[in-house]
């Protein structure tokens, strides 16, 4: 008892020497609070020159970030009052669980759905064979158990389904009466329709379906029906803003929604989905037709009296050296396909709740729980480091995603934009709800949102889009970028937007100099950045509209326009000949080939690991390749979109500011939630330089089911706000509002097994008492959210993410790889690199355009992998980083 009590009285002798030392007025006080003088002004360009450090002197203090984090407590629904960095599981640690068995050995033929029974090397893969070499690991998973699953590589364009049996027939899945068949092994019931769709076997006396024939020669849609509902959407849209109900300026659903993007070109053609979707519903409603009957009779946009709607074919120039701007004419086939301003594509189809466009709602007609109770039930916040990867590694991901894929989110029919959570919406929602709204509620568990006295997060469903073919059909979501990586976010996804962009003099990209430094051209226009009225800083103009989004991506897309403008004054140099189109072209085409080579080279073998890059193909050669496939669709499919390349659990919830010249010397901190639309860090010198510094210095986060509460309860929060919006229930909701299937039919897709109990996804979920509580939640495991079960999923060895969003996302980039006619390892293309050109081209790494285009001296040649014995840190002309020559380039053309 006595010693009990000494022990006491040390510890709290201990505790007040630490808080001396390490407190607000200790000995090392200054270093953690930085408190700083406060007597620089902004910059202006009249102003004299303000150093990086006085920029987190307002956003950097310890205390304040310490405050705001305290502030952000709440009781959780699940575990009780504590601060989200100190939630603790019930399991253990995490392991490293490879889910691939190798079964070659005994002999193991698949019974694939997708492939039928053969072998899975044997698999017809558009043209030719391709080998399907079986992934092995002998690591077991829990209970010293390993799965039984092959990662079977996902078919070329669409899925040849086995036919049904002769008692069943192949229909939409939303047709058949059977509800069994949509929670039984989904997968070995899909089927291919008549018109390529894809659809359920159902047994033909539990069938709704019509069994007449629809005479597309005849169909005349009715114009007045669709005039009308068009109307009263703008009588009903005028009464809003008559009554002033619309997204507040100041708001963080405003800058959700301007993150969103659009413009007249998305309008105009999200106004033509939503009639041709009228159109649909009301033929489907009058003929007392199913929709399978609709899918199966092919009908066409075209060859009804709303073909005016369908968009025209590109015209290509066959001979063409370089990419269109938007993407077009790349398949020479099929000239619109991967183009901007398209709609996304599908692994599976569409689970609507009515089968035409109504998000999707659980498989016993009940809705789905609630997206903001699922966020705080199983992504809490724990700020726990990946100490193997840099956060240069999320931030690139962004950025590549930036290149890929851009939804628009629904508008007035005027442009303006939509609020669902207006205190007079919420208050009379018959009367005044927008119906593109799917708003959040707040559940009467959140106490944070509740103290902020805030009933429902603002969401408004994504665009609606007519596909490529022009054909009814289920609603589509639009992608306003292309599907190839071809630097949409430098050079824009459209002529016009290159335009801007351009200098038109010695093929370099438009500037702005701040500090005698290269930066994005100023964007006076744009108001989405949260910048003092009465500032002389401005937003900045990127290739892509989110380049505002956060600083770090600002950074990002500084550092490729400072590359390309280097390499252009080299070309320029070394082919005085060449004009001002010659230089930017060719410029252009070397910027977008280092690309591709380091997001394969570099970032997709960490994400993916190397089990799946092999399985995938997605591994570079050593020379030209001859891959290139016109059968391959590029598309970029909704399930990547929407779900598997949202990687929001690697963003930490602060950023450290490392020294340029000391890496490891941390001078500030910041909160996330200071760095939405808020590019001022970039008007301090230095600003810049430390940033690639501290990317290249900072863990990055690990992939897990934890969320930083600067996503979940401060996403987009703006100055004076106590609180912004939560992206993990608004990425949710989008997987809903896109119809995206459950995850368990995208498990049993790529063949791994289908969790069938609780037992089963503690198997595959990297923390067990996640399972229970998602158990808990859905009524049924098919209910689970696609996003939801892939970021609780346990990662695979040598990889980030875990095997289900592995399959999506590498089966996705090997479609880009594949299907680009472009790509710049391809040989015998008009375009194609010279040898000596591209043994230069793949030289490229990250550390050297980060070397070539900033102040730091010191970098780790892996600038995506933390700093080690293995990958330490050389000088910048250290052959450890080569450089790419561009002498193959004289007198080239």
């Amino acid at each position: 008892m006595n010693y009990s009590i000494v022990v006491c009285i040390y510890s709290v002798l201990l505790l007040c020497i630490v808080s001396h030392i390490f407190g607000t007025n200790g000995l090392y006080s200054n270093y953690y609070n930085h408190r700083l003088p406060q007597s620089s002004p902004p910059y202006s360009p009249r102003s004299q020159i303000t150093p990086v450090t006085s920029y987190f002197n307002r956003y950097g203090n310890r205390r304040e970030i310490n405050r705001q984090i305290i502030q952000s407590e709440s009781i959780n629904p699940i575990y009780g009052r504590q601060s989200p960095s100190n939630v603790l599981y019930r399991t253990g640690s995490r392991q490293d669980i490879n889910f691939f068995r190798n079964q070659s050995n005994s002999g193991f033929i698949s019974n694939n759905p997708v492939y039928g029974s053969q072998s899975p090397s044997e698999v017809s893969y558009g043209s030719g064979f391709i080998d399907q070499s079986e992934l092995t690991s002998s690591k077991p998973s829990y209970g010293g158990q390993v799965e039984s699953d092959i990662f079977h590589e996902l078919p070329v364009q669409r899925f040849n389904y086995n036919q049904c049996e002769s008692s069943a027939t192949c229909q939409h899945h939303h047709t058949c009466r059977d509800r069994q068949i949509r929670s039984n092994n989904l997968p070995s019931k899909l089927c291919t329709m008549p018109n390529g769709y894809t659809g359920i076997c159902c047994d033909s006396q539990q069938s709704t379906r019509f069994h007449g024939y629809l005479d597309e020669s005849r169909i005349e849609i009715d114009l007045n029906e669709v005039k009308q509902s068009i109307d009263e959407l703008a009588k009903f849209e005028y009464q809003l803003a008559k009554n002033k109900i619309r997204v507040k300026t100041s708001s963080s659903a405003f800058f959700q929604q301007a993150f969103s993007g659009g413009n007249d070109v998305t309008l105009v053609e999200a106004k033509n989905a939503f009639s041709a979707l009228v159109a649909f519903q009301n033929f489907v409603r009058r003929k007392k037709l199913s929709v399978s009957d609709i899918l199966e009779t092919q009908l066409q946009i075209a060859r009804t009296n709303l073909g005016a709607s369908c968009l025209p074919k590109p015209t290509c120039v066959v001979n063409a050296v370089y990419r269109m701007p938007d993407g077009s004419c790349n398949n020479l086939q099929k000239t619109a396909q991967g183009k901007a301003i398209s709609t996304f594509g599908r692994l599976l189809p569409a689970d609507y709740a009515d089968g035409i466009g109504k998000p999707r709602i659980a498989f016993d007609g009940t809705e789905l729980p609630n997206p903001r109770l699922i966020s705080l039930s199983i992504a809490p916040d724990n700020q726990n480091g990946n100490n193997q990867y840099t956060l240069l590694m999320m931030q690139f991901g962004q950025f590549v995603d930036h290149d890929l894929t851009r939804t628009p989110l629904t508008t007035t029919l005027k442009g303006r934009s939509i609020s669902c959570c207006d205190n007079v919406v919420q208050r009379n929602p018959e009367r005044f709800k927008h119906p593109a709204c799917h708003e959040i509620e707040i559940p009467v568990q959140d106490a944070f949102y509740r103290s902020k006295k805030q009933t429902c997060i603002n969401f408004v469903r994504s665009a609606p889009a007519i596909n490529p073919i022009c054909r009814f059909g289920p609603r589509e979501q639009m992608n306003q970028l292309s599907s190839y990586i071809d630097g949409n976010n430098v050079y824009g996804a459209s002529l016009e937007d290159e335009q801007k962009l351009r200098d038109y003099r010695g093929g370099r990209l438009r500037i702005s100099k701040i500090h005698s430094q290269e930066f994005l051209p100023l964007n006076p226009n744009d108001t989405s950045c949260q910048l003092p009225r009465d500032s002389p800083m401005k937003c900045f103009l990127g290739g892509d509209g989110r380049a505002n989004e956060v600083t770090d991506l600002t950074i990002l897309h500084t550092l490729w326009l400072r590359e390309h403008n280097r390499i252009a004054r080299k070309l320029a140099r070394m082919n005085p000949a060449w004009n001002d189109e010659a230089v930017y072209q060719e410029t252009k085409r070397i910027v977008i080939a280092e690309m591709q080579h380091i997001i394969y080279n570099e970032f997709l073998p960490m994400l993916l690991g190397p089990r799946a890059m092999s399985h995938f193909k997605l591994s570079l050669n050593n020379q030209h390749t001859k891959s290139y496939n016109p059968e391959i669709d590029a598309t970029i499919v909704n399930e990547f979109a929407a779900a598997a390349f949202r990687l929001h659990t690697l963003v930490p919830g602060w950023l450290n500011f490392h020294d340029v010249t000391k890496a490891d010397k941390i001078q500030g901190q910041v909160l996330l939630r200071n760095q939405f639309f808020q590019p001022e860090l970039l008007y301090h010198e230095g600003g810049y330089d430390m940033r690639i510094s501290s990317l290249t210095s900072q863990p990055t986060q690990t992939f897990d089911n934890f969320f930083s509460t600067e996503l979940t309860n401060h996403l987009f929060q703006t100055p004076g706000q106590k609180f912004g919006l939560d992206l993990v229930a608004l990425n949710i909701q989008r997987g809903r509002d896109h119809g995206l299937p459950g995850y368990v039919k995208y498990r049993e897709l790529c063949g791994l097994a289908r969790p069938k109990s609780i037992n089963d996804l503690k198997k595959v979920f990297s923390n067990a008492h996640v399972a229970e509580v998602v158990t808990q939640m859905y009524r049924s495991l098919d209910d689970i959210d696609l996003f939801v079960g892939g970021t609780s999923e346990r990662h695979m060895d040598g990889a980030v993410v875990g095997p289900t969003f592995a399959c999506i996302i590498g089966e996705q980039f090997r479609r880009i790889k594949r299907g680009d006619r472009f790509w710049y390892e391809n040989a015998d293309q008009i375009g194609s690199f010279t040898e000596l050109q591209l043994d230069e081209i793949k030289k490229s790494t990250l550390a050297r355009v980060l070397c070539d285009n900033s102040a730091v001296d010191y970098m780790q040649p892996q600038a995506m992998l933390m700093a080690s014995q293995r990958n330490p840190k050389v000088k910048c002309d250290s052959i450890h980083i080569p450089r790419v020559d561009l002498s193959p380039w004289a007198g080239y053309r």
